[in-house]
């Protein structure tokens, strides 16, 4: 069950929901995820067993709220959109950034979800999460009456699916490499893909987005890998 769909729930039921993914949460952040169990859960939470299947059906289900939760508490509304404020220093958008470092603070259990033995559920979850932002984004700017059949929904997957995507490679393959580095990245090169989206369809009557100049950035390289 998803968040909005929460809302028609009655306090109580809430509640209960609040307590399963607060306590898988608290579980993921103290020990080994793989070895997490339901009756872990419960045990944690406070509630009986079958309370758990009155709401979820499995512990995936269970994790993909949890970490909708997670990744919700950090405002990433248009994070990509060229009209949010913006880091002096680095040129980023504040959102961006604070995700990037709300993602650092939750490592272990973000690179055990999005990785190769993860939550298919979770993943899934969080790229359309993405999904929904971006194509607000794109919104702000492009008439998707003008777009061919699937073309927006798709360029927009295709955007989430490569933030998720550099996420997953980040925490997985180099979790040294520190947020606002990999911020600076990702940044770059949604930039390019935004605007080359844009230019598939008809503007409406408001103005191009024009990308603020970037500020000073970390030292590093050009074309230097994470």
């Amino acid at each position: 069950m998803s968040r909005q769909s929460e809302r028609v729930l009655d306090p109580r039921a809430q509640r209960t929901r609040q307590a399963l993914r607060g306590a898988v949460i608290s579980l993921i952040g103290s020990g080994d995820i793989q070895s997490i169990s339901i009756s872990d859960v419960v045990r944690e939470a406070g509630v009986n067993r079958s309370s758990f299947y009155v709401h979820y059906s499995d512990l995936d289900e269970l994790l993909a709220d949890a970490f909708e939760e997670l990744s919700t508490e950090v405002n990433q509304t248009n994070m990509i959109s060229p009209g949010v404020p913006h880091d002096a220093e680095t040129g980023l958008p504040k959102t961006l950034l604070q995700y990037l470092d709300h993602i650092a603070r939750y490592k272990q259990a973000y690179a055990w979800a999005l990785g190769p033995k993860g939550s298919a559920a979770v993943t899934s979850r969080l790229r359309n999460q993405f999904r929904e932002i971006i194509q607000q984004s794109l919104l702000q700017y492009a008439d998707r009456r003008n777009a061919v059949p699937i073309g927006f929904d798709a360029d927009a997957a295709y955007l989430a699916g490569a933030v998720i995507g550099t996420i997953s490679i980040w925490l997985t393959e180099a979790p040294q490499v520190p947020a606002k580095r990999v911020s600076v990245w990702l940044w770059r090169q949604l930039q390019q893909d935004f605007l080359r989206i844009l230019e598939r369809y008809a503007l409406t009557n408001r103005p191009a987005p024009r990308l603020p100049r970037r500020g000073r950035r970390p030292q590093q390289r050009p074309h230097r890998q994470l």
